[in-house]
């Protein structure tokens, strides 16, 4: 920040705000993409913790959504938050670094909304901005093929027995 500052390019690609481009879209593990695949969910109570963390997730913040889910130890939901998050973060390191969108040039609060984040933690570029909206669109479509069919698809009752069986499994093999 201080090259900018003295009117030079940016060199470094990780600097302070960085991983607000693919980590925390939506709340830790990029979890904006879970809420929006909540509108289609079918149980009542989905739609109930989806109503009261959509509005929260809009400002980053994930913890309706995590414990009221639950995605905490939840096979089908942990995976996507682990690696979502990863691989946004690696694309969005080589975009920086051939320049398809600007580094990082200020601090911008972790919980300003997508896509001004992006646009305001590059000075302006309009490109970020548009890079976290394809990036919510990318997690919702991940999220839609993993895990959004048992969202859609299945009662809270069903998916307690199938963690009870998992469980059992898991015991056995212990």
């Amino acid at each position: 920040m201080k090259q900018v500052a003295n009117g030079q390019a940016p060199t470094h690609i990780a600097a302070d705000g960085f991983l607000n481009f693919g980590m925390t879209i939506g709340g830790t593990g990029a979890i904006l993409g879970l809420v929006l695949c909540m509108f289609t969910a079918k149980s009542e109570q989905y739609k109930a913790v989806r109503n009261v963390g959509f509005v929260p997730s809009l400002f980053n913040i994930s913890e309706p959504i995590m414990f009221g889910f639950p995605v905490v130890l939840n096979t089908f939901l942990s995976v996507p938050m682990l690696l979502i998050p990863m691989i946004l973060e690696a694309i969005t390191w080589y975009l920086m670094k051939f320049g398809i969108i600007g580094h990082i040039v200020a601090q911008v609060p972790w919980c300003t909304p997508v896509p001004f984040l992006g646009f305001l933690m590059t000075g302006g570029d309009w490109r970020a901005g548009l890079w976290q909206l394809i990036e919510v669109a990318w997690q919702l479509q991940v999220t839609i093929h993993s895990s959004g069919r048992l969202i859609g698809r299945l009662s809270r009752r069903k998916l307690q027995s199938r963690r009870r069986r998992l469980i059992q499994k898991m015991r056995l093999v212990l």
